[in-house]
Formats: structure tokens, sequence, C-alpha cells
């Protein structure tokens, strides 16, 4: 009888010990992160709830902990939160190498550089079938390009006295329009210009159109440029340097 009450109370101590060290655990308190205002009041994008995150430690899964988010009201209801400024601190990192002296410490606030627009370039305009009106003007684009560096004959002008004169500026335009036929020229457009000046340098298959009237003395240069060529048609006695009509150049006027 006695052995079997202290078998009972010994089974009864075991049982409480037991219970004892499986009670369930007390849950921490939840650990609650934000960001504050400059003056103390909690954040918000609108000005409704600030939007917290706790932690808490309830039933664990493989020994995870969930996670959950809560919404909490703001402590400041009577203050529109939306217009506070925020205060962001910010670190501007030296990124100076070492060999080369660091700047001054930048203490003010950080300002956007606008970049500056780009410069403008001189370009090359390409002019389709253009109409040579003279030897030194060509019309494209419904406007008349003259051509730089260079003085030629209208196209009605005629040079020689009396009975010897003959019509140089038909035979000049003559000539022009059989050197560029058909094809496209070439102009320069100078950088910050919108279109072709009036007085421009123009190119037909990679050859300046000027130059080739001097060479052939159907056009005066009338700046530095194409000394040498007009001392050549000169002396050959070419085009406009000839005293009477120029006999090798008589089917030019033909075109004309």
């Amino acid at each position: 009888m006695i052995r079997g009450s202290i078998l009972a109370l010994l089974g009864l101590g075991s049982f409480v010990a037991v219970y004892i060290a499986m009670g369930p655990d007390v849950p921490p308190e939840p650990v609650t992160e934000s960001v504050m205002l400059a003056d103390g009041v909690p954040p918000t994008s609108d000005g409704g709830p600030q939007v917290t995150t706790s932690i808490k430690d309830g039933s664990r899964i493989g020994g995870a902990a969930p996670v959950t988010f809560e919404l909490r009201p703001s402590t400041a209801p009577d203050r529109d939160a939306s217009q506070e400024p925020v205060v962001i601190a910010s670190t501007i990192r030296d990124v100076t190498p070492p060999e080369m002296t660091a700047a001054p410490t930048n203490t003010g606030p950080l300002k956007r550089i606008e970049q500056p627009p780009a410069e403008e370039q001189a370009r090359v305009e390409r002019l389709f079938n253009p109409i040579v009106i003279a030897a030194g003007t060509i019309k494209a684009r419904g406007r008349d390009i003259r051509l730089a560096g260079v003085s030629a004959p209208s196209f009605d002008q005629r040079c020689g006295e009396g009975e010897a004169a003959w019509p140089c500026g038909r035979m000049a335009r003559a000539a022009l329009r059989r050197f560029i036929r058909a094809r496209a020229i070439e102009c320069d457009v100078p950088a910050g210009a919108t279109e072709i000046p009036e007085r421009a340098d123009c190119r037909v298959g990679g050859e300046d159109i000027a130059e080739w009237l001097v060479a052939r003395g159907w056009a005066k240069r009338t700046g530095d440029r194409y000394e040498e060529q007009e001392d050549t048609a000169r002396e050959a006695k070419l085009g406009l340097w000839s005293k009477t009509r120029p006999s090798t150049q008589a089917d030019f006027a033909s075109g004309g």
C-alpha cells in the first residue's frame, strides 16, 4: 500500500516537471522601425496613416519568424505632413585619387549644372538640278547662289570693242552648263548659318566650280585664291583675257 502511494507521488511529480518544461513561450514585444522627420513627426506620403514594420515571434515554422505589417495613425493628426519639408542628410563621397589635391568640402546644397548646347558645325548641302543663270550664278531651291572668290560676266555682257566685240557672257554660261551638265552640286554652309550663303564655295564632282572658271578664263579672281590659275589663263589668252572671240571656244556659244 505504502509502496503504491510512493509510486503515485513520483509519477505526479514527473508529470508536473514535464508540464513546466514544455510550457508555451511568452512572445517578445514587437520591434518597430520607423523614419522620423526633422521635427519628430513620423513621415507620411499623403498625410495618411504611417506604415511601420513589426516583427512578432509567433508560431515558428522551420525556425523562421513571420513578418507582419501594421498601420498606425500619425501622432500629429492636426498637421498636414505633406506640407512639411523633409530634411534628407546626404554625404558627398570624396573620390579624389591619393596623388591629387582634394577639392574643398561642399557644405551647401547640390545643384545640377545644365549642359551647354552643342556648337553648330559647318556642313555641306547637296543641291540637285541646279540651273546656271550666268557663269558665276547658279539657281537652286528657288534662290540665286553666287560663287565666292570670283567675278564672272553677266549673261548679256559683251567683251571687246566695235566689230570685234563678242558675247563673252553667253559663252561663259554655256561653258559652265556643259561642265556641270545634270550633276548635283555641293555648297558649303558656315557654322551657325541656317542656309547656304548668298556667296558660297560650291563643287561638282569634287572639283571647285570657281577654280574651274578662273582656270579657263571665264571668271576673274576677287581675292587671294586662284592666283596661279588666273595667271595661266591670262598668259594663254583664254576666255575673258582674249581681245577677240576665242576661235577655239566658239562651240560653247551653241549651248547658250
